[in-house]
């Protein structure tokens, strides 16, 4: 029955306008010892791109709200580069898949450093269509 909503909302050209983002994968989620520090250590395999500096730099660093706030950040910023990439010229595309790349598949430290890169020189992000 849930599964019709959506279809329905759809058909009917309803815009639901709640944006919801979801920060638990709980499929990536793992047990913490009491002082808030990983239990195991497959902990950091995680999104990278959207993962705090903090974490990605600190094997062991416990989880706090401000990370998941650093981590909507990164979403957000994720999204201003993404959502248009398709229309933009060429060297701008390319520029953009290199950046996400990066993130993407680099080790935690390097991405790490990707985004200390990014946040120091925002302007310089390619950033895509209405988010500049």
């Amino acid at each position: 029955m849930t599964d019709s909503w959506p279809a329905l909302r759809y058909e009917s050209r309803i815009s639901h306008g709640d944006v919801k983002f979801v920060l638990c994968d709980f499929d990536l989620a793992v047990l913490g010892n009491k002082d808030g520090t990983a239990a195991d250590t497959m902990a950091h395999h995680r999104t990278l791109p959207f993962m705090a500096i903090n974490l990605l730099e600190h094997e062991n660093m416990a989880h706090r709200l401000y990370h998941d706030y650093k981590s909507l950040f990164w979403m957000v910023l994720w999204c201003a580069m993404t959502v248009h990439n398709e229309s933009q010229p060429g060297p701008e595309k390319a520029k953009i898949k290199t950046t996400l790349d990066m993130c993407e598949t680099g080790t935690h430290k390097a991405t790490a450093g990707q985004k200390r890169t990014h946040r120091e020189d925002i302007e310089a992000l390619p950033i895509c269509g209405p988010f500049k």
